[in-house]
């Protein structure tokens, strides 16, 4: 089995009427400019942003923004900064000068400084100390310290040289991590630098950002050379954020480090599995991967809040919706296209496979990232997806037949006695490990585990005459199999035909006293002793002990009539995908239906109204595949969705306590523990291992596990206790 790994996001709390969708705030929507300079959470929940016209806050339902022409005391429009102290006091950090703020009116600080007058400059950036005493970092006078309400003095000694701090933060220790303009970075205890970083030429002056996670590791960005995380005393470079100009660094409750770059948008850093995902978040109103960072904040509800230059305020809702996406939306990280997606599977091994109209078949890794992409090889639109007995992956293509794919990735067509023109439009595999491929226009095909074709086609007169014992059309746009595996159900042109395979029996629902008669069937699914029939007139069931057929409409709660899709889940609840009005999930013992539909503020909803497939993995999850706008996951129970990035995986097992253990490319090993959702890392680190590439696994029955390596012998794992054994004659 392979993991499903998910997180599920905080609640939301304060701001509730956004919550649940994506908003942005500029100079046309309630901010006074859309030129921030920084996003803030203070004690209250509230979030504030610092503008070049103005102070906002925002409180979930109004904006309120403060300016010098309120007369208040404020003595400029341009402001760079905020903070609040323990006691609930503001500090704004504007251009030329240094104000509080109770809340109602500014009042000036009074500064100390080394030399000149007794301005503070340009206020830069805001942090607060071990103690909860305020630091101010300025451009002109160094690093300053709030002594009283509206005092304060510029630290000299060590410091005294430092013109302009960039970014400052207090560590878990007390100690101060200062970004300077000129100096690389300072730590400052206690009175003293006791050390200092980036003292390299071409990295002195390129400091821009600080911050640090949950955990007290220390990130540092930079100008054109990305990110570094402090690495047992030395500061090692995120590879994957190359040469960016980083402008902003934010650590979520989470742990993850959110990474704002200046005209590239954001990226989310996860320090466990070492992992970049660049810009993961969709605006309908903002191109995010092009924006340019000046700040990043969370809020009380999980929210993520960007301070954008020029574009304002946006803010990423923490997903309340049960949806996930991958599509074209995603920018960066679209995997699958552009195009419709016709087909899904999920293998035995966790495997995704998504056939899509005229960009042939995507195949995605065990979490969730593009393994390959076959085009010329497979036909150019994927209909129908299935998986044998055998492990097998079987697709049909639109007037190209039919064929599988071996497990070393090589499609092999099957030849048909029909030519190689047939358009399959559904397929399936039986208890008996017979394929089943249904044809528009060739009826119905079959193929034995012995490799023996037999077709099926219509009979003269079945059409008219339900007592032939033959399939009523050979225009099939659907099949299913039963849950037993012993009958095939196909949707015709003319009704829906029913093969019981042992007895090679046909039965047929059509005629002009049919409620079927003239309505072309799209889906059929057995349950409970009933069909569950999908057509363009709306949702039928029929009974097929009493023969009566019930249509499931607008009355009952179904406002569309093109049925495309359906699928039953654990619960034996019915999903309904329609053509215009999106997701139906339907309880048939308590008659309730919810409806899931699109909602263009919330990047979280279902990406669009038009659903064409919809597949159920064997962990519960709902696989929704969209006309134009790409693929969703739903899963029950979850506030939101999000998977955990953990690289390329070359092997993965199993142990007996239900544990998966993924071997990595080059990140050793992956412990998830799926009751706890927590995982642990094994790699060169932590344990010494010889090699963090893993290329082999395997479970014992003693609840041990066992990893090959490649250049680096194997590796064994006892209760979190590692052994690598290592030979002269290690595996190349």
């Amino acid at each position: 089995m392979k993991p499903k790994i998910i997180l599920t996001f905080l609640l939301m709390s304060v701001l509730s009427s956004y919550a649940q969708m994506g908003s942005r705030f500029d100079a046309d929507r309630l901010l006074s400019s859309s030129f921030t300079n920084q996003v803030y959470l203070d004690r209250d929940g509230f979030i504030w942003a610092a503008t070049r016209n103005g102070l906002c806050r925002y409180d979930g339902y109004r904006m309120k923004v403060f300016k010098k022409e309120n007369k208040s005391g404020q003595t400029s429009n341009y402001v760079n900064c905020i903070i609040q102290d323990k006691d609930g006091l503001f500090y704004v950090g504007m251009f030329g000068g240094l104000q509080s703020f109770d809340g109602t009116n500014f009042n000036d600080v009074n500064i100390k400084v080394l030399k000149g007058n007794g301005s503070p400059g340009y206020v830069k950036c805001f942090c607060e100390g071990k103690a909860g005493e305020i630091y101010v970092g300025t451009s002109g006078h160094g690093l300053l310290k709030m002594t009283a309400k509206n005092e304060g003095v510029q630290l000299g000694g060590d410091l005294a040289n430092i013109e302009t701090v960039n970014g400052v933060l207090a560590d878990k220790n007390g100690a101060l991590w200062i970004a300077t303009d000129k100096f690389g970075v300072y730590v400052y205890d206690k009175g003293k630098v006791t050390k200092k970083y980036f003292q390299e030429d071409s990295q002195r002056s390129q400091v821009l950002c600080i911050c640090q996670d949950v955990q007290g590791t220390i990130y540092v960005g930079l100008h054109n050379q990305g990110v570094y995380y402090l690495n047992g005393g030395t500061f090692t470079h995120i590879e994957a954020t190359g040469n960016k100009t980083v402008s902003a660094l934010y650590c979520n409750k989470a742990g993850q480090v959110m990474i704002g770059y200046d005209g590239a948008g954001i990226a989310v850093y996860n320090p466990k599995t070492k992992v970049l995902n660049d810009n993961p978040y969709y605006s309908n109103e903002v191109d995010l991967s092009l924006a340019k960072l000046v700040s990043i904040t969370e809020d009380l509800a999980g929210n993520l809040w960007l301070g954008m230059l020029q574009k304002g305020v946006y803010m990423q809702p923490a997903s309340t919706s049960e949806f996930s996406y991958m599509g074209y939306k995603m920018k960066n990280d679209n995997l699958i296209g552009q195009a419709c997606v016709t087909s899904t599977l999920i293998d035995s091994h966790g495997r995704v496979w998504i056939g899509t109209d005229k960009d042939g078949l995507y195949l995605l890794n065990f979490d969730n990232q593009l393994f390959k992409h076959y085009t010329t090889e497979v036909p150019a639109t994927v209909l129908s997806l299935c998986e044998d007995k055998d492990g097998k992956v079987w697709l049909g293509g639109y007037q190209e037949g039919c064929g599988w794919i071996d497990m070393a990735g090589v499609y092999h067509p099957l030849s048909l006695p029909q030519g190689k023109y047939v358009s399959v439009f559904g397929m399936g595999c039986d208890a008996y490990n017979n394929m089943w491929f249904a044809t528009m226009g060739n009826g119905l095909l079959s193929l034995s585990p012995q490799g023996e074709l037999k077709s099926y086609t219509m009979k003269e007169n079945a059409d008219m005459d339900r007592k032939v014992n033959s399939i009523a059309n050979d225009f099939i746009s659907k099949m299913s199999i039963s849950p037993d595996g012993k009958r095939v159900y196909l949707a015709t042109t003319m009704g829906v035909c029913c093969l019981d395979i042992q007895r090679e029996s046909w039965t047929s629902v059509f005629g002009q006293n049919c409620l079927l008669y003239a309505t072309p069937i799209r889906i059929v699914k057995e349950y409970g002793g009933k069909l569950w029939i999908g057509t363009n007139d709306g949702l039928k069931c029929y009974d097929q002990k009493t023969h009566i057929i019930q249509t499931i409409g607008i009355e009952q709660g179904i406002a569309d009539n093109g049925i495309a899709s359906i699928e039953i889940d654990g619960k034996g609840r019915l999903w309904i995908a329609t053509d215009h009005y999106g997701l139906y999930v339907i309880n048939p013992e308590t008659k309730e239906v919810k409806q899931f539909v699109n909602n263009k503020f919330d990047t979280t909803s279902l990406s669009e109204n038009t659903v064409k497939r919809l597949m159920l993995d064997r962990n519960g999850s709902m696989w929704i595949g969209a006309y134009r706008n790409g693929l969703n996951q739903y899963i029950e129970k979850m506030v939101g969705i999000k998977t955990i990035e953990i690289g390329d995986i070359n092997t993965t097992t199993e142990d007996i306590y239900g544990n998966y253990w993924l071997g990595t490319d080059n990140r050793g090993i992956i412990k998830y523990m799926p009751e706890t959702g927590e995982s642990e890392i094994y790699d060169k680190a932590r344990c010494g291992f010889a090699s963090d590439i893993m290329v082999a696994s395997a479970s014992a029955k003693d609840g041990s596990v066992w990893f090959g390596t490649y250049n680096g012998g194997l590796i064994h794992l006892d209760n979190g206790r590692a052994t690598n054994y290592l030979a002269s004659n290690a595996a190349d």
